[in-house]
């Protein structure tokens, strides 16, 4: 049975279901159906291929992914709201109702669920880092929200130190496979430590599994990366068909928890 939600936080699910509901999908947990890492639909295997690729190599990579909702790159046919949203929120003028979007997503998915997350990894000992980006000098617009503005809902949360600081080396670009050489973190991690890396998108999750590699091999013990939307691309046949299949039509439910995409473990 799901859990109750913490009493600040299920206002901003019914408010972000009564105004974008229309568009957001949770991303779902089918067996067969999508892939059991990442969550994009696979035409009936277990992994996508590069999730797959990326547990091929060996590396350490996180423990578990999960994203809250869908973003379907536009097509000729097809223009994706929660897509629009995600560059939206951080355009050099960012668009309020996007900000409020990704903003309260992440306020589902921090201060709803990062017990969840805390108990499958079976730790007590948590922080957490962003992923940054090759686009954005200074602060990325994503860590601003997770850091906490004076005021909003998010900023209860991140008051006390949690905070690891990663950050990309000089030089390093944009990447889909994983080059955990190119991330740096700053400071040590205490023994038995769990960390959550956060993100704006899942594409390949090249980025995110980099930011991952690099914390394990830094010592943390447990990493799981959780992003806002699992991007997908319709000109790929199995996200096409799932596009038209009744999953994705069905209702978006605030109270799922990402990591199982079902109740709360």
């Amino acid at each position: 049975m799901m859990r109750e939600l913490p009493a600040s936080v299920v206002p901003v699910g019914q408010a972000l279901a009564a105004n974008a509901g229309g568009y957001l999908r949770n991303v779902l947990r089918i067996s067969g159906v999508t892939c059991s890492a990442c969550g994009t639909p696979t035409g009936g295997y277990a992994t996508c291929y590069p999730c797959k690729q990326q547990r091929d190599s060996g590396l350490p990579l996180a423990d578990r992914v999960t994203s809250m909702v869908y973003a379907v790159k536009p097509s000729a046919s097809m223009r994706d709201q929660m897509y629009t949203a995600m560059f939206g929120y951080k355009a050099a003028t960012p668009q309020l109702t996007h900000t409020n979007v990704v903003r309260s997503l992440l306020a589902l998915a921090i201060l709803g669920h990062v017990d969840c997350d805390l108990r499958l990894a079976g730790m007590s000992h948590f922080r957490w880092t962003t992923v940054a980006g090759t686009q954005h000098v200074g602060e990325h617009p994503l860590h601003r929200l997770i850091a906490g503005e004076p005021g909003t809902v998010l900023s209860p949360l991140f008051v006390s130190g949690y905070e690891l600081e990663t950050k990309l080396r000089a030089g390093a670009t944009k990447q889909r496979d994983i080059r955990p050489e190119n991330v740096e973190v700053v400071g040590g991690i205490a023994p038995d430590t769990h960390v959550a890396v956060y993100d704006d998108s899942w594409v390949t999750g090249g980025s995110a599994q980099s930011v991952a590699v690099a914390l394990k091999q830094a010592g943390a013990r447990s990493v799981s990366i959780l992003t806002v939307a699992r991007v997908l691309g319709p000109e790929y046949s199995p996200n096409a068909e799932f596009l038209r299949s009744e999953h994705a039509r069905r209702d978006f439910d605030y109270r799922v928890c990402p990591w199982t995409g079902a109740d709360c473990p």
